[in-house]
């Protein structure tokens, strides 16, 4: 549920989940020796781009403090830019200029994306015709414990008028091919978050120069890229039995989101059934069937995920949970009696529910 933003948000992620699912479980329907990669990675492609415009309308829409963890910036910026060049048209080209410092940011790697992510397609939609994106990475002498990410285009330009209001929320000069107003607006508001700054330079005719200011970790060193990015290839590289002999319940008040998430478990050898609500979940939990894992939504109607994995603990089901939400809420308060557990953003590849199981420690097949 849920209104405005966050409505569309969790109504699109739905969406997105069928997309995603379908296309992972596409090379599984195929004769052997035909190859459906292309097809599949522009369906992972899309669901990427849809992923990102969620995240910018859920991020308006959020204003909570979440923890942090420090993100290296150049393998993000490297993989990003990579599969970003893949969705450009021919006739624009993006740069990344180097070197790029090897610095972490003091921000999540999904943060990161989003800005780079929208700039550069801001850019792109700037463009009336061949032109270059360049991204430029430095650390300002005057301020050394901040990094300026400069994206500079040689589209159409913008003039004062526009400029003063490229940030407002929902305001666009392209509505007529699109335009949602929303990907400037996210990226100012991710970098206020993020205790950063963003300024605009533009003249018509000549192009565009966006640049942002984020604060470094505090601690640069050690730390380690987390996963992400499309990446179909890895999808298809899980090991299909890789969760044979688990027993699994799912529960999903959307059907499509149920038979997807089934699907993928299935998929990988695991015994699933699908329930569309708490209550049916815990009756499902008292009967004799035993189960080894319980994978449900957060935003349920009547009963929501946090309220069945409270009534299942205090019936004294201490099965491992995966917390699945669009949203990605914070852990709840009494999150230590309800272990374990682990959060899984919606929506997700095969892969990224396989890891989020094999991290549950305590996980063991049901006898």
């Amino acid at each position: 549920g849920g209104g405005g933003g966050a409505g569309i948000a969790h109504d699109f992620n739905t969406l997105v989940v069928s997309i995603r699912g379908g296309g992972a479980g596409a090379p599984l329907q195929l004769p052997r020796g035909r190859s459906a990669v292309s097809q599949l990675s522009a369906v992972e492609l899309a669901a990427e781009r849809a992923v990102r415009l969620t995240r910018s309308m859920t991020s308006l829409t959020d204003s909570r403090e979440q923890p942090r963890s420090p993100t290296p910036l150049a393998p993000v910026l490297r993989e990003l830019v990579d599969s970003m060049v893949d969705g450009l048209p021919d006739r624009v080209t993006l740069k990344l200029e180097a070197p790029v410092p090897d610095v972490c940011l003091a921000a999540d790697r999904v943060e990161l994306e989003q800005i780079i992510f929208n700039l550069v397609s801001n850019a792109n939609e700037a463009m009336l015709d061949a032109g270059t994106i360049d991204l430029g990475i430095s650390i300002p002498d005057e301020e050394p414990r901040m990094l300026r990410l400069d994206v500079r285009d040689t589209g159409a330009g913008m003039g004062p008028d526009v400029l003063a209001r490229m940030f407002e929320p929902f305001y666009t000069t392209r509505a007529e091919v699109g335009g949602h107003g929303l990907g400037l607006t996210s990226v100012q508001s991710l970098v206020d978050r993020l205790g950063g700054r963003i300024s605009a330079a533009s003249e018509v005719g000549v192009g565009s120069c966006l640049s942002v200011w984020l604060p470094l970790s505090p601690g640069d060193g050690g730390a380690r890229p987390s996963g992400g990015g499309a990446d179909v290839a890895k999808a298809s590289e899980v090991k299909q039995g890789a969760l044979e002999g688990l027993s699994v319940l799912v529960v999903d008040d959307e059907a499509e989101v149920r038979d997807v998430v089934t699907a993928l478990l299935e998929s990988l050898g695991a015994r699933v059934e699908g329930v569309g609500s708490g209550p049916e979940a815990l009756e499902s939990l008292a009967g004799s069937q035993p189960y080894s894992l319980l994978v449900t939504d957060v935003r349920m109607p009547g009963m929501d995920g946090h309220a069945l994995l409270r009534a299942a603990r205090a019936a004294g089901h201490g099965l491992p949970a995966i917390l699945s939400s669009g949203f990605d809420p914070a852990d709840p308060e009494d999150a230590d009696e309800l272990r374990p557990f682990r959060r899984l953003a919606k929506p997700f590849r095969r892969d990224q529910l396989l890891q989020c199981i094999q991290g549950l420690q305590e996980l063991a097949p049901a006898g």
